[in-house]
């Protein structure tokens, strides 16, 4: 009898052992901006919108967003954005901390009744409250080679 409960009470603490080693390998975020268009200000064009990033090796990953971008008098007269991007995130995927800085680059396709390529980058940070809930902050500008399409933040809650 000593034996099944020495052998239980070994599963028990390798089990606790292995749950404590989870490696921190990426999250998905909601969130909702205020961008400016080429010739305006900022708030002119909102955003709102869901993505996510996976961490492949150490900070670096990949992810991607789709977002409905409007006007702010005339909600209707919006645009999709889909976009994917390469990006690192400046974390210790063993020890994550609660500040997370991060920084992205890739494509973004915009689309309504046609469509159009861009090209965008983006920095911001993570916020973890807690271990599955935090507030993010990007800062992105979306460009073609003729001129720059929007540029603003986005706010959002991020979780795993």
């Amino acid at each position: 009898m000593k034996h099944p409960i020495l052998a239980l009470t070994a599963i028990l603490f390798c089990s606790a052992a292995a749950h404590a080693q989870v490696t921190y390998r990426g999250h998905a975020y909601g969130s909702f901006g205020f961008e400016a268009p080429s010739k305006g200000s900022i708030g002119d064009i909102m955003t709102s919108g869901f993505g996510g990033d996976y961490i492949v090796w150490k900070g670096a990953g990949f992810g991607g967003d789709a977002h409905y971008a409007f006007p702010r008098r005339e909600p209707s007269d919006g645009i999709g954005l889909a976009a994917v991007h390469g990006s690192y995130h400046f974390v210790n995927q063993y020890n994550p901390k609660k500040f997370v800085p991060f920084g992205n680059a890739g494509y973004t396709l915009a689309f309504r009744s046609g469509t159009a390529n861009f090209a965008h980058i983006g920095a911001g940070f993570i916020y973890w409250f807690n271990d599955d809930f935090g507030f993010r902050f990007e800062w992105r500008n979306t460009f073609n080679t003729n001129e720059l399409f929007l540029s603003g933040i986005r706010l959002g809650v991020t979780f795993k």
